[in-house]
């Protein structure tokens, strides 16, 4: 998968904190993860990847909130769908 694409967008990825409960990961281990597990087969990503970060409360990451309002959500998507059918 190439992510650097010739219309100026670039992919990049950020591990999220989202349930309290999860354990925290180190790069390693999520690198790790992609290789040997999901999705596996040696798959070595080749988009930049960021540390994990909070999506949500009082310590939420500034781009994942611009993210957030400056994208449609799931249920805005679907009434577009039913209307344009």
């Amino acid at each position: 998968m190439n992510h650097n694409w010739n219309n100026g967008i670039r992919e990049v990825t950020f591990e999220i904190y989202l349930f309290q409960l999860e354990p925290a990961s180190t790069a390693d281990e999520i690198l790790n993860g992609l290789k040997y597990v999901r999705p596996g087969n040696g798959f070595e990503p080749k988009f930049q990847m960021c540390a994990k970060c909070d999506v949500n409360g009082d310590y939420e990451e500034p781009l994942y909130t611009f993210l957030k309002v400056s994208t449609w959500s799931p249920s805005q998507v679907t009434s577009l769908i039913k209307t344009t059918v």
